[in-house]
């Protein structure tokens, strides 16, 4: 690690001195993965402490550049930090006496002894509650987040924050059509593919993983897929029709259950919750398809689901006739919406009556209650589930407000690889200007046609085999991730009905005990929730023995975790290309 710039209130170090670049008034660092905005799909990166002619301060760098990003600026004797919409780049945040610190990777804070863990249960209740929904806090004590599009002042005995990007700037905004949306996404693809000299891409063989590997570049490209063995959880066939159409080596694999340690996190290095056993095994093939092929980046489909609005409720319906009455139009889109789910008009129509439209917002986040303490419950149900984006203006659509909601809840989610992998993790259709067009598009093309995601499958429809393009229903893990609890049962048993999280009035030992028993496992009721749980154990384990080494004055990292295989981290990007 290098210190590659310091000034009147801060000192900035780096272990890819590459990654960063310097406000165009000298003003300020930006540190991360910049791209220059373009109307082609060539996009330009800004780095090795070059200067961003276009950015002379925060708004100017949001509105001619997008990447993964964290920037910072002086401000009179105070220092402003902006972390970027797309949420690309984590930034955590802790206040010591002596100062701030910033960092992307938590262990780092930890590893350099500027950081103890310490486990917020109240917290890791509220985020089983609310669903994960992001914020500030993390679960680990006197650890802060900055939000994606939000700045914060650092300074002396205060703090400030201000949304500097929202996604209310681009709703409603005039739509620029399929063309557009699929030049952005190419664009935005291959910037990202640009920094690495080869990439792997994971093809599930469903809709947003084909988009992605149909927008990279055909030189040092290759792919994985990744089945259960069982005819719900086998997309290969899909798969192989995408790649062989791309002419992209394809590498198959299988979840294994020998690949999963029920008694190790599978996100060991976030400061929230939320991983689930089956996580290890997907990871694991990932790491040995990228050992074998020498990719330098793993790419990913991760949040198109959320951007191109995948929706089955009736509040696109609603928007339409809010916007333009009971036309033809509103007509059409009822049709539609019967088709994609299936339910009669009289059953659609009902539904559209209970989607909120009077002034104030459209759209509540919603909770679960499924297995948690009955005093954890009453605790939680007078607190407001506020998040920076989800405040929308009166006049908004609840179609609108709902599709924002979902962008939200791919936050949290990113931080899905851990940085001491030996390749970078890369979710490209999380990236501004995508997300920002599928904004500004109506709420009911998402769904015309009858089909989700309408608009990115319209975008994409020459470079995706029909096959794969046409597709409406998708498999995925379940069976899989099923039978570990069921396989398993007797050890589940015992970490959960005595664990941390019963101890700490999280989750109701009585509840507990009903669902973990075979025919509850059978119907296939809340084993995503025992899953969780069960990964919320080793999580916060392994950071309890974390804070036990950081007291003996040892250096600690998560001991699922591989070594790290470079420098220490920095506040900008912990990954390395390797050439």
């Amino acid at each position: 690690m290098r210190q590659v710039a310091a000034a009147d209130g801060y000192r900035l170090y780096l272990n890819m001195p590459d990654r960063w670049a310097r406000f165009a008034d000298g003003n300020g660092i930006v540190v991360g993965d910049l791209f220059v905005r373009s109307g082609t799909q060539d996009m330009g990166a800004a780095s090795g402490g070059s200067r961003a002619t276009r950015a002379d301060g925060f708004d100017a760098l949001l509105r001619h550049y997008w990447g993964g990003y964290v920037a910072f600026r002086s401000a009179g004797p105070d220092i402003e930090l902006l972390r970027d919409p797309s949420g690309a780049l984590p930034v955590y945040r802790v206040d010591r006496g002596e100062g701030c610190y910033i960092a992307s990777d938590v262990p780092l804070l930890v590893q350099l002894g500027l950081y103890r863990p310490e486990i917020d249960w109240d917290t890791v209740g509220w985020f089983f509650y609310t669903n994960g929904l992001p914020g500030a806090r993390t679960a680990l004590a006197g650890l802060a987040q900055i939000t994606p599009g939000m700045a914060v002042t650092v300074a002396a005995h205060r703090s400030a924050a201000r949304l500097c990007w929202s996604p209310w700037s681009h709703v409603g905004a005039s739509d620029q059509g399929p063309e557009a949306l699929r030049n952005a996404t190419i664009g935005c693809v291959r910037a990202w593919q640009a920094r690495y000299r080869s990439v792997l891409v994971g093809v599930s063989g469903g809709l947003d993983s084909s988009i992605v590997a149909s927008s990279l570049e055909r030189v040092a490209v290759s792919a994985v897929t990744i089945s259960t063995g069982d005819a719900h959880g086998d997309e290969a066939a899909y798969a192989e029709t995408l790649c062989a159409a791309l002419g992209v080596p394809l590498g198959r694999a299988r979840y294994a259950h020998d690949a999963v340690d029920i008694m190790l996190p599978s996100l060991p290095h976030r400061p929230v919750p939320g991983g689930m056993a089956q996580l290890q095994a997907y990871d694991a093939v990932v790491i040995d398809a990228a050992r074998q092929s020498g990719a330098a980046a793993f790419v990913s489909g991760l949040g198109g689901d959320n951007v191109f609005h995948l929706t089955h409720s009736a509040r696109p319906l609603v928007d339409r006739v809010l916007a333009q009455g009971p036309t033809f139009g509103s007509f059409r889109t009822l049709s539609d919406l019967c088709r994609l789910t299936g339910a009669s008009r009289m059953t659609m129509l009902r539904a559209a009556m209970r989607v909120p439209r009077r002034a104030g917002a459209k759209y509540r986040w919603p909770t679960d209650r499924r297995l948690l303490d009955p005093a954890a419950i009453e605790s939680f149900a007078g607190r407001p589930l506020g998040h920076p984006w989800l405040d929308a203006p009166p006049s908004c659509l609840p179609g609108q407000h709902a599709h924002v909601a979902t962008i939200v809840r791919a936050h949290a989610y990113l931080e899905c690889h851990d940085r001491r992998w030996p390749i970078a993790s890369i979710h490209p259709l999380m990236s501004q200007p995508i997300i920002e067009l599928a904004l500004a598009t109506p709420s009911w093309v998402a769904c015309e046609g009858g089909v989700d995601r309408a608009r990115a499958r319209r975008a994409f429809a020459t470079d995706i085999p029909p096959a794969v393009l046409q597709r409406r229903l998708k498999g995925g893990p379940d069976g899989f991730a099923l039978k570990i609890l069921r396989t398993q049962l007797p050890a589940v048993r015992d970490i959960l009905m005595d664990g941390q999280l019963v101890r700490n009035g999280v989750v109701d030992r009585n509840a507990l005990d009903q669902a973990l028993t075979e025919p509850s496992l059978m119907r296939g009721q809340d084993y995503t929730r025992l899953l969780q749980f069960l990964d919320t154990e080793a999580w916060a384990n392994q950071w309890q023995a974390i804070a036990a080494s950081t007291a003996r004055a040892s250096v600690a990292s998560p001991p699922s975790a591989p070594p790290r295989r470079d420098a220490v981290g920095h506040p900008g990007v912990d990954r390395e290309a390797r050439s």
